[in-house]
This record gives C-alpha cells, sequence and structure tokens, in this order.
C-alpha cells in the first residue's frame, strides 16, 4: 500500500498478518495487530527478588474483535485528548453502541424523546486493570479529575448512564455538580 491510502481505522494485511491503522504520521504508520497475541506478566516479589510469578494469557478472540474500533478510539483519545479524537470516538460509538445488546434493552431512546447524542453510556477507569482487579482509589481520582471531568465538559450529555453501580458510585458526584441526570445499569451481558 501507498502511505497516502493509510488512514486511522484502516484495516491492512502486511507479514501475513491484520492489523489496524491507529494513527498517520508525517513520516510512520502506528497500527494494531487484530491478531490474537499472548500476554506475558512477570511479577517479581520486592522482598524476594527470587519469588516470581509469571501469568500467560491470549486476547480472547470473542471479544477482542468488536471492541477493537472502540480501543483504538480510546487510546488514540488517551494520548491525544482534542476535540478531533472526540469526534473519532464518537464516530466509532454511533457505530458500536447501537448493536450493543444493552443499548435496546434498556433504553428505549424513542421513547423518551432523547437521541443517541443525548445519552453518555460510561465507565469511569477507561483502561482495564492488572488482572481485572478492582481499581484503587489513586487511579479512580485520576481518571475522574483527568479524564472524565473534561470529557463531561467536551460532550455536554443531557444523561448518563454508567456502566455499574461501581461507576456510578465514583462518578455521580462530578455528574450532579454539573447538573446531570445519571443512572447505572448492571454489566450481565447475554452472549
Amino acid at each position: 500500500m501507498h502511505y497516502s491510502q493509510f488512514h486511522i481505522g484502516l484495516d491492512f494485511w502486511c507479514g501475513g498478518k491484520r492489523w489496524r491503522c491507529t494513527d498517520v504520521g508525517s513520516r510512520v504508520i502506528v497500527a494494531i495487530s487484530l491478531e490474537p497475541h499472548e500476554i506475558v506478566n512477570l511479577e517479581v516479589d520486592p522482598e524476594d527478588p527470587s519469588k516470581r510469578t509469571e501469568r500467560q494469557y491470549t486476547t480472547p478472540n470473542s471479544l477482542a474483535v468488536p471492541d477493537r474500533p472502540y480501543t483504538v478510539a480510546l487510546r488514540a483519545l488517551r494520548d491525544e485528548p482534542t476535540p478531533q479524537r472526540y469526534k473519532e470516538l464518537n464516530a466509532v460509538l454511533r457505530g458500536f453502541i447501537p448493536q450493543w445488546h444493552v443499548h435496546g434493552n434498556y433504553f428505549p431512546l424513542a421513547d423518551s424523546g432523547l437521541t443517541l447524542e443525548d445519552i453518555a453510556y460510561c465507565n469511569i477507569v477507561r483502561c482495564r486493570t492488572s488482572y481485572d482487579n478492582k481499581p484503587g482509589e489513586l487511579l479512580t481520582s485520576q481518571c475522574i479529575d483527568e479524564h472524565f471531568v473534561r470529557w463531561l465538559d467536551l460532550l455536554h450529555p443531557k444523561v448518563i448512564v454508567f456502566v455499574g453501580k461501581w461507576a456510578w458510585r465514583q462518578g455521580k458526584s462530578a455528574v450532579d455538580t454539573k447538573g446531570i441526570p445519571c443512572a447505572f445499569m448492571n454489566r450481565q451481558f447475554q452472549g
């Protein structure tokens, strides 16, 4: 492919593997692999360096493929929190959310007089924690202060729906300060 053919979100093949373009620089194309891959995490006990725990897992195909465009857009926003990156994330979400089963099951927008632009589904911590542990207080407060409040200021949602009661508990005060109605839904996905 020629450099001019690349754009953010483009899927392409290189070296026998599928990739997705996440950024186009003046001299570099940045992409993530769309292939399942193994992740190795090595933990060393600080009190006894001879004690090491190694955990290996692979990305699950069932979750990885549908979530990848969303993940790419979130990472781009994390690395470059500009209004343009928020627009790109919004474009991805416009295709992603209507296919999400909880969207139609829990929130009949037409019946409530709302559109997809009026409502925001969100979480507080945007990244996955190690081993899916509950986020600590420091990480949570950083995500609220550095990301969530700025996100509210940029998007001006009319209604917030937190994904999970924990997220609602953490973010409710920031939302209340802005005068935005909010609720939460439980994360009970059927697959």
